[in-house]
């Protein structure tokens, strides 16, 4: 989402196709519930119709766990309980870069974040500290991966 908000706005000048990926990836089974924020807290891009046009303060309980931390601890992703449940955020900034800037003002480091929400049920849920699938990460932990993969239904 966060590449091809990036490209259609330095290609295309259009967000049309954001706004559809936004949307089908919210349908899955799963929940999924996906937000592309401004750097002010407004929602400019949602899965969930309820929350469209709906602007976030900074003392919301959703946004007061993530901006209570330090700055640089704040691309984690973070449990909320709410009153339907609990729900894993997980927080991805969308970075104001160089070619960015012709539209943006260079004086702020982001343009906005992408957020996305996972309602978590009782099943287990696996963690990494680091990410096993990225392309230069060692082979070492490439079996970490295939191990949760291959054995996700025997986690206790």
């Amino acid at each position: 989402v966060r590449l091809a908000l990036s490209h259609e706005m330095l290609e295309a000048g259009d967000r049309t196709l954001t706004a559809k990926m936004v949307q089908s990836l919210g349908t899955s089974p799963s929940g999924e519930r996906i937000l592309v924020l401004d750097r002010k807290g407004r929602v400019r891009f949602s899965s969930d119709a309820t929350l469209r046009d709906h602007h976030f303060a900074l003392t919301e309980p959703t946004c007061a766990s993530c901006h209570a931390q330090p700055e640089t601890a704040r691309d984690k992703p973070v449990m909320l309980e709410l009153d339907d449940g609990k729900l894993l955020r997980s927080i991805q900034p969308i970075v104001n870069g160089k070619a960015c800037q012709e539209c943006h003002d260079p004086a702020h480091t982001q343009n906005g974040i992408l957020i996305v929400d996972v309602p978590v049920g009782q099943g287990p849920v696996l963690m990494f500290a680091t990410n096993p699938s990225y392309r230069w990460q060692n082979f070492g932990e490439f079996r970490m991966l295939f191990n949760a993969i291959l054995n996700y239904g025997n986690l206790k």
